[in-house]
């Protein structure tokens, strides 16, 4: 029998729920960086391109009016969250 892409999907959902668990603790302890219409989030790693989408869309369900997750070798991997 032929494996769906449902076990390869799960392993992108289990990765973005453990970033999901890293943004959230820090929305709600306020260890983020505030500007006027977005917070910014710094992460120690940057996720999959699959696991960005899944946590863009929840993030946009969740209320955000918008979500960016930037990379850069000098300064590492961060979040914006709009409001």
């Amino acid at each position: 029998m032929a494996e769906g892409p449902t076990s390869v999907l799960s392993d992108y959902a289990k990765e973005a729920d453990d970033f999901e668990h890293v943004i959230d603790h820090c929305v709600l302890e306020g260890a983020y960086s505030q500007h006027n219409t977005y917070i910014t989030i710094n992460l120690d790693e940057h996720p999959t391109q699959l696991a960005s989408r899944i946590l863009i869309m929840r993030y946009l369900n969740a209320g955000w009016s918008k979500m960016q997750i930037h990379s850069s070798q000098r300064d590492g991997s961060w979040v914006q969250l709009y409001f």
